[in-house]
């Protein structure tokens, strides 16, 4: 009898390995579990991407929601002719804008510094506490997952020269469009490649302006070598920013990254990485950043509004730190998700969000 059952315990333990059964069928179950959910999640977002592309894209311009077809702009328009105006990029996670009011304040703030008087846009404001943006994200069906929100504000339509006349009312576009998140939660965990990018740059990196042709023809260096990014570097040898991104560098126990204003764009995603790098008890220093520097550091990341935390892998022929995401670039994506979450809820209550890594 000992003999029987010691043979069907050996049978036994050939079928699940290590006298772990159960943990091995739970494993296995949650794991196909998971795979269901991801293929369900994966073709709904390719039906919704497939739809929006579809459809007629409703787009807000001058207080009114109108079909793309109607949503026009005069070929005299400032933005068109000149670059002259500002925008805005913002994320959604299921209808809800991200940061939206730190995006108002730099929006109207760039506005202020460009001549555009506070009075021109009061319509654009009410439309705003509103809530338009969430009422044209329903109207794209795009209210479930995450979207890419842009605000366009031009100084407006005008028949003269480079000097703008007086009397003109600016111009303001929102439109929207889907993101896939999962292509960002890739990026995020496996980290991205960059280019150095010299001889162009940036005229006015402080705000964040329609005169964005530098910013395209590094991106186009970037897309030409295979990579991610392309990454400035000024005159004097130092790296500022991206073409849509902010960079920080962790070495010897310090976050470094580039100083706004004069250098770089004071980045919403930017700033409050900084913050909660400080509140995490990091050090962190706002200085000139050299490529020697740059090479030398532990670990690096990215950030802007849309892809949240990047890590930088490498640059050019160069590989940064481990060429692998370290270890602060994965706490500041927890921290920042975290965020996104502490201030989505604090605002809308209940919203459920996919911002973790993790």
């Amino acid at each position: 009898m000992e003999q029987g059952r010691g043979r069907q315990g050996f049978k036994h333990a050939q079928k699940y390995p290590f006298n772990e059964d159960k943990n091995a069928r739970h494993k296995a179950s949650a794991k196909k579990f998971l795979s269901v959910q991801a293929r369900q999640s994966r073709i709904k977002n390719r039906i919704r991407f497939c739809r929006h592309q579809t459809m007629e894209t409703k787009i807000y311009i001058n207080g009114k929601i109108l079909p793309e077809g109607k949503a026009v702009v005069s070929v005299f328009d400032r933005g068109l002719n000149y670059g002259d105006g500002l925008f805005e990029t913002i994320k959604t996670y299921n209808g809800k804008p991200a940061f939206l009011n730190d995006h108002l304040r730099r929006l109207k703030s760039g506005a202020a510094f460009i001549g555009i008087r506070p009075s021109l846009l009061k319509q654009f404001e009410r439309d705003i506490k509103l809530k338009i943006i969430e009422k044209l994200l329903r109207e794209n069906g795009l209210e479930k997952g995450s979207a890419y929100i842009k605000i366009i504000i031009t100084r407006g339509v005008d028949k003269g020269g480079h000097a703008p006349v007086k009397g003109i009312k600016p111009t303001v576009i929102i439109f929207v469009k889907p993101l896939s998140a999962k292509k960002i939660l890739l990026i995020q965990k496996k980290g991205v490649k960059a280019v150095l990018v010299k001889g162009v740059l940036p005229a006015m990196p402080e705000l964040k302006t329609m005169n964005y042709l530098p910013s395209v023809l590094a991106k186009m260096e970037a897309v030409k070598r295979g990579v991610f990014e392309g990454i400035f570097v000024n005159k004097r040898g130092f790296i500022t920013e991206g073409s849509s991104t902010n960079i920080f560098i962790f070495s010897k126990g310090v976050l470094k990254t580039p100083p706004s204003r004069e250098t770089a764009l004071p980045g919403v995603t930017r700033k409050i990485i900084i913050e909660l790098a400080i509140k995490a008890g990091l050090k962190v220093r706002q200085c000139n950043i050299t490529e020697r520097y740059l090479f030398e550091c532990g670990e690096a990341f990215l950030t802007n509004s849309i892809s949240d935390v990047l890590p930088l892998i490498k640059v050019g022929s160069k590989t940064l730190g481990t060429g692998k995401p370290g270890a602060i670039t994965r706490l500041m994506q927890e921290a920042y998700a975290r965020e996104v979450a502490k201030r989505l809820d604090a605002l809308f209550g209940g919203i459920k969000h996919q911002t973790s890594v993790a």
